[in-house]
C-alpha cells in the first residue's frame, strides 16, 4: 500500500472520537501496571508479561505522534524535535 494512502487511513482514525479515549485508556492502564509492579511480589514471568503488555501500549499510544512523523519525512519537513531544539 502506497505511504501516503496508509497515512490518509491513520489520520481518518485518529479523528474518529474513540480513539482520544482508547489513548488515554491505555495510558492509564500503563500506570497502573507500573504501579502495581513497584507495590506487588511478581515473579519473572508475570513482570515479563505485564511488560510486554506495557510496551504494546505505549507502541499504540505512540501511533499518532509516528505517523506524523512518517508524513513530516514524506514532505521533507523537519523532524519535530530537532525544529525545537533549534529554536
Amino acid at each position: 500500500m502506497e505511504p501516503s494512502k496508509l497515512i490518509d487511513i491513520y489520520e481518518h482514525l485518529f479523528a474518529e472520537p474513540g480513539w482520544k479515549e482508547l489513548v488515554d485508556d491505555l495510558n492509564e492502564k500503563r500506570e497502573n501496571i507500573k504501579n502495581a509492579m513497584a507495590e506487588s511480589n511478581w515473579n519473572f514471568d508475570q513482570i515479563q508479561f505485564y511488560r510486554g503488555l506495557m510496551s504494546g501500549y505505549k507502541y499504540i499510544t505512540g501511533l499518532e505522534a509516528l505517523v506524523d512523523q512518517a508524513k513530516r519525512d514524506q514532505q521533507g519537513l523537519p523532524d519535530v524535535d530537532s525544529a525545537s531544539a533549534e529554536s
